[in-house]
């Protein structure tokens, strides 16, 4: 249990941060976690591409069009489920010294 504590809070922001340093590993985190939230986004308009297309031929054209809207509000839930963890990185305020 207490493995899975400390693996769970490895990847974790500190509380804040003192100066360029810390500004260098605050931004790579960032970028990490954007990159992260654009290959999920990516995967899944991947699949809303492929479902459309499935449902064009099990279904005609109403199916397809059905298809791609479920797909399209799923890619827009990922993406902002991804922005709001992109954002969270950045609100590491500067220690006081």
């Amino acid at each position: 249990m207490v493995a899975v504590s400390v693996l769970g809070c490895a990847h974790a922001p500190p509380p804040c941060h003192k100066g360029p340093a810390d500004d260098v590993a605050m931004g790579a985190r960032t970028g990490a976690e954007g990159a992260k939230t654009g290959a999920k986004t990516g995967l899944e308009g991947v699949k809303t591409a492929g479902r459309t297309v499935g449902g064009l031929f099990a279904g005609g054209s109403q199916e397809a069009a059905k298809q791609w809207n479920d797909g399209k509000k799923t890619t827009k839930e990922t993406a902002k489920d991804g922005s709001s963890d992109v954002a969270e990185r950045t609100k590491v305020p500067r220690c006081e010294e």
